[in-house]
């Protein structure tokens, strides 16, 4: 630069003196540190924005993959229950067929040595199991026949063997009336819409014949004991049919069923008949008349031809259907006549089971 000046014959220009002092010195310096200081401040603030960027992120990840796996869950949940479903209606159809076939040619005797200690029937299906219970559906009273003088009769004798208070078993049988007749006046001891109205939560009587055992806990004057007590031995069927009980399939345990058509004084002699029993059974009303149990016992008050069978007329079938994760009950009660079965009441709830009367055959203190 300094020979570019002396070749025209000038003179460079002089740059002035600068003196920096001590307090400048330190100005520069404290600048310099602040400028680094807030530089070091904004990569902070940029390392804690990524951070909770990156954790709102994988907050979020995390809500959409449970999200996800709930949806997943609840898919093959609605799929399962839908699949159980269809093998619910199936399984009714398969016990029809199941049934009509195995029974088809057998013989009255045949078919009530089958149902003394029925065998569960296990059956693979994909992706599950189904597993059908058949048994003697004749073995209880239908509360529709309650509308009935003879089976109301009936009733009441069952529920004074079992222990049950002659009054308060005739307020309930008449409160059971009241519950399916189609009018709306109390029967002495019954109840009618007047007396559910005033209960909470209020509600009528059905006015219809009951659709399931479980409905008469709704009946005035039914407890838990008393429901407990008499579950084993009722069924619901159409108002007015009297159900037949088919002594022939009968155990101990239903010893107080028989004695309900024989008489309160009589549950002994029930105990006899079913212990006495031939090994093909009762042949008819002649051969049951003529049992040495009753003999010297005065039958006039029996009804056998009303109340007593010698074959099923009913068959309670039951299935429980596991598939994958769901688990689904159906019962059938199906009507009998000689091969044909017609399905007749068709029950979702595992209330429906019905109990397996089980006692020793030398349990006779009942």
């Amino acid at each position: 630069m300094t020979r570019w000046f002396k070749i025209r014959g000038l003179r460079p220009p002089q740059m002035p003196d600068v003196k920096i002092s001590d307090g400048q010195m330190t100005d520069a310096k404290a600048g310099a540190a602040s400028g680094s200081e807030a530089r070091n401040n904004e990569r902070g603030v940029v390392l804690l924005t990524t951070l909770l960027v990156m954790t709102i992120m994988v907050t979020l990840s995390v809500a959409i993959l449970d999200d996800m796996r709930y949806a997943l869950r609840r898919t093959i949940n609605v799929q399962s229950h839908a699949q159980t479903q269809w093998y619910i209606s199936a399984a009714q159809d398969f016990a029809q067929s199941y049934l009509s076939s195995n029974l088809a040619g057998l013989d009255d005797s045949a078919i009530n040595t089958v149902l003394r200690d029925p065998a569960p029937q296990v059956l693979p299906i994909d992706g599950g199991t189904l597993i059908l219970r058949v048994s003697d559906g004749s073995q209880c009273i239908s509360l529709g026949s309650l509308t009935d003088t003879p089976g109301r009769r009936q009733f009441e004798t069952l529920l004074n063997l079992l222990d049950i208070d002659a009054r308060l078993a005739a307020n309930l049988s008449a409160a059971l009336v009241d519950w399916q007749d189609r009018d709306s006046q109390i029967s002495s001891g019954g109840a009618e819409d007047f007396t559910y109205l005033g209960l909470t939560p209020d509600y009528r009587a059905a006015n219809t014949a009951f659709s399931s055992v479980m409905e008469i806990r709704a009946v005035q004057g039914m407890s838990a004991q008393i429901y407990e007590r008499i579950f084993p031995f009722i069924c619901a069927r159409e108002a007015g049919q009297i159900s037949r009980i088919n002594i022939n399939t009968l155990n101990l345990g239903h010893a107080p069923l028989l004695a309900s058509v024989l008489g309160e004084e009589h549950l002994q002699l029930a105990v006899r008949l079913i212990t006495e029993r031939p090994a093909g059974g009762y042949e008819d009303v002649d051969g049951l008349r003529g049992a040495q149990a009753l003999e010297g016992v005065d039958q006039s008050s029996m009804d056998f031809d009303s109340f007593i069978s010698f074959a099923p007329e009913h068959l309670w079938v039951e299935a429980d259907i596991s598939f994958l994760e769901a688990r689904r009950f159906v019962a059938v009660d199906f009507s009998r006549s000689g091969d044909s079965l017609m399905p007749r009441h068709r029950f979702l709830t595992m209330d429906a089971r019905r109990p397996v009367m089980r006692l020793a055959e030398d349990e006779t203190d009942l």
